[in-house]
């Protein structure tokens, strides 16, 4: 934590790492800012979309396509212990929201949706980049980047996909 109290998360987060630590058959995953294809307004892209504001931010994120495919090799595996379940790399907000633009726009030249203003012209700073080395030596695979995870899922929207989004975004 920065000098205050952590949040709640991550207050929960240290708390079970902490009580799982005495067991050994026991797999923690860390997943962050879970991204999917599926557009779900809890994820990643359903909660820039609808921001008035985003931050120049990098983080490591959980492309669910990507991942969530390996968890039964885990298991099968039985890895124990907390493990990194995000993609190599960091997501750019403002590369997300940009990318966002360039789809819909692409879609419908004179959408309602309004992208969400950008903060700050100074560099991206990194909230947050996990090494992802452990899950790959793990699962003997390299983890796709997730900054091209995300443009593949943006890029490959349907405009079904895109029309529903729009009309989502802007509830």
């Amino acid at each position: 934590p920065n000098g205050g109290s952590p949040g709640v998360y991550t207050a929960l987060r240290q708390k079970m790492e902490e009580l799982t630590a005495y067991f050994d058959n026991v797999l923690v995953l860390r997943v962050l800012y879970p991204l999917s294809s599926d557009l779900d307004p809890r994820g990643l892209l359903g909660k820039l979309a609808r921001f008035k504001q985003v931050d120049r931010v990098e983080t490591s994120v959980t492309i669910l396509e990507d991942l969530c495919p390996t968890l039964p090799d885990l298991a099968r595996r039985r890895v124990t212990g907390v493990l990194n379940l995000v993609n190599s790399g960091t997501l750019a907000y403002q590369d997300v929201i940009s990318d966002l633009t360039a789809r819909i726009s692409a879609y419908e030249a004179g959408s309602s949706w309004t992208p969400p203003e950008i903060r700050g012209m100074e560099a991206s700073k990194a909230a947050a980049e996990l090494d992802v080395s452990r899950l790959e030596a793990v699962l003997s695979v390299q983890i796709q980047k997730a900054s091209d995870s995300a443009r593949r899922i943006i890029a490959n929207l349907t405009d079904e996909d895109v029309r529903s989004f729009v009309q989502n975004s802007s509830l």
